[in-house]
């Protein structure tokens, strides 16, 4: 296997890591409803952050990066959503 085959598997691995640890949150939140401990200015500045690393990893051609930041993009707006709901 070629190094950059290995450092795209290490990659998409911690892409994994990242996107997985995100679910424990979104899954306590949507049982719970408590959003009261989600301050706006982070859910706004993740958010923001998370869509800027989405293009740029589309604009690089980095599955990885794109991956991550696809996912977390949308746990983010989840959790902004039930905020608006429930916060």
């Amino acid at each position: 296997m070629p190094l950059m085959d290995n450092i795209e598997l290490l990659g998409l691995a911690a892409s994994f890591l990242v996107i997985v640890s995100w679910i424990p949150q979104v899954h306590k939140s949507l049982k719970t409803r408590h959003m009261k401990d989600f301050s706006w200015g982070m859910l706004a500045l993740l958010f923001i952050s998370q869509v800027l690393f989405l293009t740029y990893g589309i604009l690089i051609s980095s599955l990885p990066v794109a991956l991550t930041n696809a996912f977390t993009t949308l746990f983010v707006g989840i959790l902004a959503f039930l905020k608006i709901r429930h916060g």
